[in-house]
């Protein structure tokens, strides 16, 4: 009887190992998707700033140009008048 319930104890101990193993594979496989969604959404983000930064600088040059060509056409007006 005792080497029964010894055994019973050995399989339910080994049964709480395993399971606990299993959980541990679900949450490492669990993190290294969460990883890879984060990895993701960075890169994604760093893109869009990029993109927002060159936008503002383009929209910098253009609006330095139409300064740029109001005065060239103010010059050329004061030259005209002289």
């Amino acid at each position: 009887m005792e080497i029964l319930e010894k055994k019973a104890s050995f399989t339910y101990i080994s049964g709480k190992i395993e399971y606990i193993y299993s959980i541990k594979e679900e949450c490492q496989v669990s993190a290294l998707i969460v990883g890879l969604v984060a990895s993701v959404l960075s890169v994604c983000l760093l893109f869009s700033n990029r993109q927002k930064r060159v936008n503002k600088v383009q929209s910098t040059q253009s609006l330095h140009a139409q300064n740029m060509n109001k005065q060239s056409e103010q010059d050329d007006s004061l030259m005209y008048y002289i």
